[in-house]
């Protein structure tokens, strides 16, 4: 079986976080990363996928923002992009702004990243990220786990019983 999507992936963390050795979710959050956790007493940052392969566009696409013309204004601890009325401030702890000529590029500096929990792990991404990204410590692979799997089955049969059809799973191809 697969899950559709990334957000049951976070549902099945929420569940099961103890079990996966984390002891508080401190907060969730739409951007990167999805989540800040205890673990071992420590504050770690998560990132939640359905595969590994996604956690590519996270760390690989950098690019943040092209800029043309010279709306930009740098301070010791930000970089700041005028555009109109709109006005953004990337801190020059987390972005760099590399300048051209014409225009200017703002990205993000290697992103900070402890574990990624998905559903299923691709062995050559994850050697690939790790050689890159020293600092991810691990890849929670949700559908290797037995309670995962075990609380599915029963999950499955009683939406079964009900005469739901699971939406949030199918079949593997």
């Amino acid at each position: 079986m697969r899950v559709n999507d990334e957000q049951f992936v976070v549902y099945l963390f929420s569940m099961f976080h103890p079990e996966l050795g984390f002891e508080h979710i401190v907060q969730m959050q739409l951007k990167f990363p999805d989540c800040t956790a205890v673990k071992e007493g420590k504050k770690v940052s998560i990132e939640f996928e359905r595969t590994s392969d996604n956690l590519a566009e996270h760390l690989d696409g950098r690019y943040v923002y092209k800029i043309p013309g010279n709306e930009i204004y740098e301070t010791d601890s930000e970089i700041i992009v005028k555009e109109g009325s709109d006005v953004r401030k990337y801190p020059k702890s987390d972005y760099k702004i590399s300048h051209t000529p014409q225009s200017a590029v703002i990205m993000k500096k290697v992103l900070k990243l402890d574990y990624c929990v998905c559903w299923r792990k691709n062995p050559d991404i994850i050697n690939a990220f790790k050689e890159v990204y020293g600092e991810i410590k691990e890849f929670i692979e949700l559908s290797s786990k037995p309670i995962i799997i075990d609380f599915l089955e029963k999950r499955r049969k009683s939406l079964q019983q009900l005469g739901f059809k699971d939406l949030a799973l199918r079949a593997r191809p």
